[in-house]
């Protein structure tokens, strides 16, 4: 086990010298902390197959849903471990976990699960909210409940008003200038929501220029 261990690290460490290419994040601390043995004999980068293949099935076919939904807009995929990002002209407009941690809520951790977790990218424009209130009263609600929401990760986001954001004419403490689509575990009843999230992006991409 420890040659095994040592083997990879080295293999690891050579993927500084020898990058996959100039343009791509070579992986050496994730192939090493994900215990990839493929690194020893490859300078190996993960693919869709390595992202998906452990999840059960109900998760799986929602993965392939969003997977496909993404081939639809023609959005440009990478990944890296557990971990899918999807482009439209270069700005990240969807970013799928498959092995993302879930703990239990107050801090009790009595049980620790795994989830897919999804974001959606969105602005801090305020053409962005009009866009959104477009959408009608319905997507407003799915809107907020699935807002970017400070956990308190930063002792700024939580200090007086300074994390304090107006979002929709209401007071939101949100975790970014942006506001954002958390979703953890979605369901088949998300799938249009989310169809709308990538149509606000790409018309606030296209916005932009």
């Amino acid at each position: 086990m420890f040659m095994s261990m040592a083997a990879l690290a080295k293999a690891a460490d050579n993927s500084i010298k020898n990058p996959v290419s100039k343009s791509l994040k070579y992986l050496f601390a994730a192939h090493y902390d994900y215990l990839e043995f493929r690194q020893i004999f490859q300078n190996y980068m993960p693919v869709y197959d390595d992202v998906v293949h452990f999840l059960p099935d109900d998760k799986f076919a929602i993965v392939e849903a969003l997977h496909k939904i993404a081939k639809e807009y023609d959005l440009h995929e990478t990944y890296s471990y557990f971990y899918i990002e999807y482009k439209y002209k270069n700005k990240v407009v969807m970013s799928i976990w498959t092995d993302n941690w879930w703990i239990e809520p107050h801090g009790e951790q009595k049980q620790w699960t795994r989830n897919i977790h999804v974001r959606l990218r969105g602005s801090s424009r305020p053409e962005y909210q009009k866009n959104v209130q477009s959408y009608g009263e319905e997507f407003v609600k799915y809107f907020f409940r699935h807002l970017n929401y400070c956990s308190c990760c930063n002792p700024d986001h939580v200090v007086g008003k300074k994390g304090i954001r107006q979002v929709l004419g209401k007071n939101a403490r949100i975790c970014s200038p942006e506001l954002r689509g958390e979703i953890d575990n979605p369901t088949i009843e998300d799938l249009p929501y989310i169809r709308k999230y990538i149509d606000l992006r790409i018309k606030e991409i296209l916005e932009q220029g």
